[in-house]
């Protein structure tokens, strides 16, 4: 088979009809992304020494 053929018996339809891993859908993407960027994001602001930078900031703020 040339290599003409094995360009023209592979169109896209046969690549996109194999089954691929992973997350398809992108709403289903972007809800994960962004639960783990709110755990994230609570795991981070919920510990002591971050919570305290900012209540020090926060106060520096209120000063001016």
């Amino acid at each position: 088979m040339s290599k003409l053929d094995q360009i023209l018996a592979s169109n896209g339809r046969t690549l996109a009809s194999q089954k691929k891993p992973g997350i398809r859908n992108g709403r289903a993407r972007l809800l994960l992304v962004t639960l783990v960027g709110l755990l994230t994001a609570f795991l981070f602001f919920t510990q002591p020494q971050v919570v305290s930078a900012f209540e020090s900031l926060l106060h520096g703020f209120a000063d001016l």
